[in-house]
């Protein structure tokens, strides 16, 4: 069986009307992360460890909220 590809862009787009409500999702688990940044999950973690990637831990599990991915993936503002 093969994975499908995790498509960040999908994922964080504001949900189509439907007639079941939908949430946007707030967070990624690493792995889920990683394949939406297109790198291992121990980059990931390592990004984590390192300060560059903020994360929460709930009930032992590690997330990263969708608003960190999408920093993380901003170029930083040249200072002019």
């Amino acid at each position: 069986m093969t994975r499908a590809p995790f498509d960040l862009r999908r994922e964080l787009q504001p949900p189509r009307a439907a007639k079941t409500p939908t949430v946007e999702r707030l967070s990624f688990g690493v792995a889920e992360a990683a394949r939406a940044l297109g790198v291992s999950a121990k980059t990931v973690s390592r990004l984590v460890a390192a300060g560059t990637l903020r994360s929460v831990r709930i009930g032992g599990r590690r997330l990263i909220p969708a608003d960190e991915l999408r920093r993380l993936l901003t170029p930083p503002e040249s200072a002019a």
